[in-house]
């Protein structure tokens, strides 16, 4: 059966402020190029064979075994090579020390997921309305924002993150018209499906 060949093309892995767009396009592309088992570490690298030396079809499953072997070789190397195409030279320096695509994914996934608040105002800071985008990746990269804020325990109501939201731009008031109406009355996020429902609504009018 023929392998399904790299088709997306998408920003690159610069570092936390764009990490989650990344991971969920990097995740899509393995997942077509049927490499996603790798990165999780669900398709294993088969044992040698090690059975009887005597046996009839010993050279045969031994050779069988082997290219089984050197198929998961090439696959976790193609796996390691798409996220190494879709990352800056400086990332890239992060590769070197990984053995396989899992240890690739999961390091990447340890330094350059935001795990402080400054972080997520960067990655909040970061983004850049794109016209050409349209709505739902621009409601998706809100989203994004939000769910790290909801893993950290940031509320909107803090008033670093209150003045970030503030300072989005005149392209982005509506999304910070939005996040603030939804946090007047309570000092927590709203439900972020109904949150990223009301900004595709509310923007779509507007445009």
């Amino acid at each position: 059966m023929g392998r399904k060949k790299l088709t997306r093309s998408f920003q690159k892995l610069k570092g936390s402020e764009n990490y989650r767009e990344w991971a969920r396009e990097m995740t899509s592309t393995l997942q077509t190029a049927e490499l996603m088992g790798h990165v999780t570490g669900t398709v294993t690298i088969p044992t040698p064979y090690s059975g009887d030396s005597m046996a009839a079809d010993h050279e045969e499953k031994y050779e069988k075994r082997q290219e089984a072997i050197d198929d998961w070789i090439r696959r976790d190397s193609q796996a390691v090579g798409t996220m190494g195409l879709m990352c800056t030279p400086i990332v890239q320096l992060d590769f070197k020390p990984c053995r396989s695509a899992k240890d690739t994914w999961d390091l990447l996934q340890t330094r350059y997921t935001p795990s402080s608040k400054w972080e997520v105002l960067n990655t909040l800071n970061a983004i850049q309305y794109n016209r050409s985008e349209g709505v739902q990746v621009m409601g998706q990269k809100v989203k994004d924002v939000l769910e790290a804020m909801h893993e950290l325990k940031i509320t909107i109501e803090d008033y670093i993150v209150h003045k970030t939201i503030n300072s989005l731009g005149p392209e982005l008031e509506i999304y910070a018209i939005i996040l603030r109406q939804r946090a007047r009355n309570e000092n927590k996020l709203p439900d972020l499906s109904t949150l990223l429902r009301d900004l595709e609504e509310e923007v779509s009018m507007k445009n």
